[in-house]
């Protein structure tokens, strides 16, 4: 591995520690990747079974369905595929102790019964 680091930083045990101290003093953090949704929106003729996923790891995804901006105080823990049967908007965050919440997915799902 690179430890170039280590001769501007001695104080920290490992890079990562390093970086989280630079961003507390720079009051500047990671904003976790904003969720992707399996399934884009658009109008589909039977129910669709939507995975959410970030890529920032140990992030947790919140979503809503009714309307309102997703935060890390509003909204469901994403834990498994959302089945959406009627039109639905889904809004999604990551979200990460000592990161910034990422940007808000929206996809808007319109289900038409043939």
């Amino acid at each position: 591995t690179n430890e170039n680091w280590r001769t501007k930083s001695p104080y920290f045990d490992t890079e990562a520690e390093a970086d989280a101290w630079i961003q507390t003093k720079l009051n500047v953090l990671e904003q976790c990747a904003m969720p992707v949704a399996s399934v884009a929106g658009g109008e589909y003729e039977t129910a669709q079974s939507v995975v959410l996923t970030t890529t920032t790891a140990s992030a947790k995804i919140k979503y809503t369905t009714d309307g309102t901006t997703p935060s890390a105080t509003n909204g469901t823990e994403y834990k498994s595929a959302i089945s959406v049967t009627a039109n639905t908007g889904i809004r999604a965050v990551a979200v990460k102790d000592g990161a910034e919440t990422s940007s808000v997915m929206v996809e808007e799902y319109f289900i038409t019964t043939a």
